[in-house]
C-alpha cells in the first residue's frame, strides 16, 4: 500500500480539526530517528496522550526514509516542510501546529540560532523546552498550567 501524500495527510487532518474544533499537530518523523522515538513516547504517554488528543488532530508525516523504507514516506513532504519550517533546512523530529484553516500557529524549533541539523523537535536545552511549552500554551487547549509544568519536568528527566 502506498502512503498518502503529505498534502493529503494535512488536508484530512484539517477537515477533522474543523469538525472537532481543534488545531492540527503536524509531526515530521523518520523510523531511524531516535529523537522521533522519544517524541512518539511523549505523544503516546498515559500522562499526556489524552491532552494531545483533546487539543490536536495529529498529521503524522514520514520523511527522509532510507532504502526499502523509502516507500513509507509521504510523497510531497519536502515542499510542505519547507513551507511550514520557512527554510529548506530539514531535520526531524519537527512539530508544527497549524489551525484548521492552515495558518501556522507555532512550532517546536527555537527560531533564534537554530542550526540544522539539530534536535529540531524533542526538547533538551532550556530554550528548546521553553519553546515547546510555549507552543503548547498557545495552541493546546486541554493543557493547563500544571500540565505545562509536568511537560517541563518530563523533558528535563529525558536529558
Amino acid at each position: 500500500m502506498i502512503a498518502p501524500s503529505a498534502p493529503s495527510v494535512i488536508e484530512t487532518a484539517r477537515a477533522e480539526a474543523r469538525r472537532e474544533g481543534k488545531n492540527v499537530l503536524v509531526y515530521f518523523h523518520a523510523s531511524w530517528c531516535p529523537w522521533c522515538g522519544r517524541t512518539e513516547k511523549l505523544l503516546n504517554s498515559p500522562e499526556f496522550e489524552p491532552k494531545f488528543d483533546a487539543s490536536y488532530v495529529l498529521a503524522s508525516i514520514t520523511v527522509r526514509e532510507r532504502d526499502e523504507l523509502r516507500k513509507n514516506e509521504n510523497a510531497g513532504w519536502e515542499p510542505v516542510m519547507k513551507q511550514l519550517r520557512g527554510t529548506a533546512q530539514q531535520d526531524v523530529p519537527l512539530l508544527v501546529v497549524i489551525a484548521s484553516d492552515g495558518k501556522k500557529l507555532s512550532e517546536s524549533v527555537v527560531a533564534k540560532g537554530a542550526e540544522i541539523p539539530s534536535n529540531a523537535g524533542f526538547p533538551r536545552t532550556d530554550d528548546d523546552i521553553n519553546q515547546f511549552v510555549t507552543m503548547i500554551r498557545k495552541t493546546g487547549k486541554a493543557f493547563d498550567a500544571t500540565d505545562r509544568v509536568n511537560l517541563k519536568r518530563y523533558f528535563i528527566a529525558q536529558r
